[in-house]
């Protein structure tokens, strides 16, 4: 269910749009007082005032606003005056996940509208916004009802994944994450927080890895706490900010010092102490990082 958040002028078409649609809804004015009751997903339409904290967290799949200008260009409510102040002929309207500040969390899709000329009033730039944001409402809503919270897996984002807010990722043993990477034995995963992991690398954990903050490893790589070759095994920790080319094989009780990089087609099975580029197969000292 969804609870919308808008002017009383909108809620004619937002209800019959939703009904029509067979999306079960709440929609409140600024002058009504809804329950605290739980819902999946909340919608501020035009709503004049800020969402904030605790109303902010209670829907599971997150808050969104449909704006009537582009953002990050034109936030706030002197969106108009500003955009005329600018003789904007390239205009647009957005929908974006809220946070706890304004207009600035994460932008699901823009649509973008074209000007034959700079607009010269509020009235008549605001007509042609809030034309297109319902169209832009009935485009990623019915979507939205369907999909997740912000990051999980099956979440719906129209956008840039690159500009998206680092959220920690859903890891499942033996499977393919969202981004095209597998770990066996997650349950002796360790992580930090913004780390990346390219596509098509494998990770074995069976006897540990750790993985910290900022570390960035690259696409067709093979992490191994396990080598069934021969047996070798111990936990592999890679420190704050290292970086490991693609294509790399790190073997098993190896650490990666802070902020070393290991060069692409690499093949590491000793220590690397950190600040220091390693390459080759085996992977040798190239420099120091200063």
């Amino acid at each position: 269910m969804i609870r919308v958040y808008t002017k009383t002028r909108h809620i004619a078409k937002i209800k019959n749009f939703l009904d029509s649609s067979n999306i079960e809804s709440e929609i409140y004015t600024i002058n009504d007082n809804p329950p605290d009751t739980p819902f999946d997903l909340g919608v501020s339409y035009c709503y004049p005032r800020k969402i904030t904290e605790p109303l902010l967290s209670i829907p599971k799949n997150g808050f969104v606003n449909y704006h009537p200008a582009p953002l990050p260009k034109y936030p706030g409510i002197t969106e108009l005056d500003d955009a005329i102040k600018n003789k904007e002929m390239h205009w647009g309207v957005t929908a974006h996940y809220m946070d706890k500040n304004y207009d600035t969390g994460q932008i699901v899709r823009i649509k973008e509208i074209e000007l034959h000329e700079p607009p010269t009033s509020p009235n008549e730039l605001g007509a042609i916004s809030h034309y297109y944001l319902f169209q832009l409402f009935k485009e990623t809503i019915i979507e939205m009802t369907k999909k997740y919270k912000l990051g999980e897996e099956g979440f719906w984002y129209d956008g840039d994944w690159r500009q998206m807010p680092w959220i920690k990722p859903q890891i499942e043993d033996g499977k393919l994450t969202r981004f095209n990477y597998i770990v066996q034995y997650p349950e002796n995963l360790k992580t930090g927080i913004n780390f990346d992991i390219g596509s098509f690398t494998y990770i074995n954990c069976k006897f540990g890895v750790e993985i910290q903050d900022y570390v960035q490893i690259g696409s067709h790589c093979s992490i191994y706490s396990h080598s069934t070759i021969d047996q070798e095994k111990g936990t592999v920790l890679l420190k704050k900010n290292c970086r490991i080319g693609s294509h790399s094989t790190i073997m098993p009780n190896v650490t990666i010092g802070e902020n070393s990089m290991i060069g692409a087609y690499s093949f590491v099975n000793h220590d690397i102490p950190a600040n220091e580029i390693w390459v080759g197969v085996p992977a040798k000292f190239k420099k120091k990082i200063s």
